[in-house]
């Protein structure tokens, strides 16, 4: 029996075993930060997508 249901493509919940490692350990929600609350104190490098600040 396959826990894949191959006319729709889909996979059944109650033919497969949830695994506890795929879900991640951080928040499903990145936070987003506005410009004001950053401070760029000087910059220590740079790297393939541009300057990297302190």
């Amino acid at each position: 029996v396959s826990p894949m249901n191959l006319k729709k493509s889909l996979l059944l919940t109650n033919k497969y075993t949830s695994n506890p490692q795929y879900f991640g350990c951080a928040p499903p929600e990145v936070s987003i930060l506005s410009r004001d609350h950053l401070v760029f104190l000087y910059d220590i490098g740079e790297g393939c997508f541009g300057k990297v600040y302190k």
